[in-house]
C-alpha cells in the first residue's frame, strides 16, 4: 500500500471538490479501491500503486481542464472520469490552442468542446451547408452561432439573419 499527495493550489478547491464535496464522491465511486482524504487544498490517495496512477492520471487531467477554464460541470468531471480512451480526453482537454473560435466578452474564448462540436467545427469548415440533429441541450446552436460570429468577425459574411 502506498500513499501519494496531490497539491490543488493551482486551482479553486471548491471548484474541485464541489459543493457539498459532491465531485469528491464521484471521484471516490469511480476509485473505491483506494482511500481518498481531503485536506485544504491536498488530495492524499492511499492504496495499490496501479490504481493510484490511474486515479492521479484522471486528477491531473481535472486540474488541466480547471486551470485553463476556472470551472468544471459535475457532468464534465464524471466524464473525464469515465473516459478510458484518448478521444474521450481530447474532447476536454485542448492539445492545441488554435481551436478558438472566437473570442467574447472580457476576452473569453468561445471553443468547441466536445468531440461532436468539433466534428461540426470541422464539417462546416468543409461544407457550405451543414445540418445539425441531436438532443436539446448538446451545444449545436451554441456551436452554429460562435462559427456564424466568428464569420461575421474574419468579414467573409456582412450580417447575421
Amino acid at each position: 500500500m502506498t500513499e501519494t499527495i496531490i497539491n490543488l493550489e493551482t486551482v479553486n478547491p471548491i471548484e474541485f471538490f464541489g459543493v457539498n464535496n459532491g465531485k469528491l464522491d464521484i471521484l471516490k465511486k469511480k476509485f473505491p479501491l483506494l482511500k481518498i482524504l481531503s485536506r485544504g487544498t491536498q488530495i492524499k490517495l492511499s492504496g495499490a500503486p496501479e490504481q493510484i496512477d490511474g486515479a492521479r492520471e484522471k486528477i491531473d487531467l481535472i486540474l488541466q481542464y480547471l486551470e485553463r477554464n476556472g470551472h468544471m460541470s459535475a457532468n464534465y468531471f464524471e466524464q473525464i472520469l469515465g473516459g478510458d480512451d484518448e478521444r474521450a480526453i481530447d474532447n476536454f482537454i485542448d492539445r492545441n490552442p488554435n481551436d478558438v473560435l472566437v473570442f467574447g466578452p472580457n476576452g473569453k474564448t468561445v471553443r468547441a468542446r466536445t468531440a461532436n462540436q468539433k466534428l461540426m467545427v470541422e464539417a462546416c469548415d468543409k461544407n457550405d451547408i451543414l445540418f445539425a440533429i441531436g438532443p436539446a441541450g448538446t451545444g449545436k446552436t451554441y456551436t452554429a452561432v460562435a462559427l456564424a460570429v466568428k464569420a461575421l468577425k474574419n468579414k467573409v459574411v456582412k450580417k447575421l439573419f
